[in-house]
């Protein structure tokens, strides 16, 4: 196990297969979701060589000389996902993402260890999907959190942007108490090096003064919306949403935060008994207060109601919003109470559905929205020659059932293949503690 309690780094030896730039891999009697199409290409060859898709054909081809071969035996190959708002702590949690069929994940509270893993998965010393990262979370005094990077001027403010863009992050991450005079500060720093400005939406700012001032890339989490708009009162939901929609600003909805808090209300402690839950550390649970944070709302009368409710609003801030054309990009919070890193994935697909999505758009919010987003929809987010070999292979049509993308038979990022059984033994490995 590596942690970033411990900073180090280790080599997750054996979890996939090893290739070379020139490896060849051939997906044979499959069939491919096509995403942008919300429609299945059926008995489809795939073939791979090294981190990139050579070749998509209908029926079968000769195997390549040295070429591995993956039958699907009928399954379906759909792009791999993007979860775009983790927080991951131990090295381990990589590869539950993996196992899950994300091959991207945006870790949104960053440590100079988070940047050295991101470099071992992308050197192919590790297995796991590709990592990107925010800095440290900046907020004004009081912070949030006491992790978080408090800023008190604007140079401060300035100082902390460019140290974040020269360390090497990829976003800057505001938070619930930035003041609203170093906001604006925060927003043109980061235009100035090129970062985008992501996060929560800090209450000294409001609503007003986010409007006001334009340059926030994305908000995180539907429910930053709920102290402006509730049940009774949705007027100008609506044409917030067109106003988001116009500057381009994204919503990751992160609605599986609301929902499992609901059935923690409802299951208590049950919930720790899931499968999918052995794969968390005691470290990482003691950290986000699994146990008491469960206690606390399974002991608290009006809980079950009072989350159900949240989730619903939740949903239905997300729908209004998309509706007027807000772009949605897959989000899970992981691993925040009982959302176990990768398998949390299907909770927040399957609310993503409930807000009226339909499959075909849920898969995309998944896959192709977060390749537009990142600037690299040509070259990743659906299986095409050309593009890079981030899919994994499930049983069932995901777009006849979202479920059916549970347990993948074999992923691949970036080219680097894992199969189900390889899967099982280190995600056995990760239950008994050999990490």
């Amino acid at each position: 196990m590596t942690s970033v309690f411990t900073l180090g780094l280790v080599l997750l030896a054996g979890t996939a297969q090893a290739q070379t730039a020139d490896s060849l891999v051939l997906f044979r009697n499959v069939h491919v979701v096509d995403v942008a199409l919300g429609d299945v290409l059926p008995d489809r060859s795939v073939l791979v060589r090294g981190p990139t898709i050579v070749r998509v054909t209908e029926g079968d081809i000769a195997v390549p000389e040295g070429a591995t071969v993956v039958d699907g035996a009928g399954g379906y190959l759909v792009p791999g996902l993007y979860d775009m708002h983790v927080h991951t702590f131990e090295s381990d949690e990589l590869f539950l993402y993996l196992a899950n069929g994300i091959t991207t994940i945006r870790n949104l509270h960053g440590v100079a260890a988070h940047l050295r893993w991101a470099d071992s998965v992308s050197s192919g010393a590790w297995a796991g999907p590709r990592m990107l990262t925010a800095g440290p979370i900046i907020d004004g005094d009081p912070p949030t959190r006491r992790t978080n990077h408090l800023v008190h001027t604007a140079a401060e403010a300035r100082d902390t942007v460019r140290a974040h863009f020269e360390a090497g992050y990829q976003f800057i991450k505001i938070y619930d108490n930035v003041p609203a005079d170093l906001y604006p500060v925060i927003i043109e720093a980061a235009a100035e090096v090129g970062l985008p400005v992501i996060g929560h939406l800090p209450t000294p700012v409001g609503i007003d003064g986010f409007v006001a001032m334009p340059g926030q890339h994305e908000i995180e989490h539907a429910e930053e919306l709920f102290p402006y708009f509730n049940f009774r009162d949705t007027t100008g939901l609506g044409g917030f949403g067109r106003v988001l929609a116009e500057r381009g600003v994204w919503l990751t909805p992160t609605i599986a935060v609301m929902s499992s808090a609901a059935a923690q209300a409802e299951r208590g402690m049950a919930m720790l008994d899931s499968e999918e839950a052995r794969y968390v550390s005691a470290e990482v649970m003691e950290m986000f207060r699994w146990r008491q944070t469960i206690d606390e709302r399974a002991t608290n009368p009006g809980a079950v109601r009072g989350f159900g409710r949240m989730t619903e609003l939740a949903r239905l801030i997300t729908a209004v919003l998309h509706r007027a054309g807000v772009r949605l990009l897959l989000g899970t919070d992981a691993a925040v109470v009982a959302l176990v890193p990768g398998f949390s994935v299907h909770e927040e697909l399957a609310q993503l559905e409930l807000t009226g999505l339909t499959r075909a758009e849920v898969l995309r919010v998944a896959t192709i929205n977060a390749a537009e987003y990142l600037n690299e929809a040509d070259r990743a987010g659906a299986i095409r020659p050309g593009y890079r070999a981030d899919l994994f292979l499930v049983a069932g049509n995901p777009l006849d059932d979202l479920a059916a993308l549970e347990r993948p038979r074999a992923v691949m990022a970036q080219g680097r293949l894992v199969l189900r059984a390889e899967m099982d033994r280190r995600l056995a490995a990760i239950a008994e503690g050999d990490r």
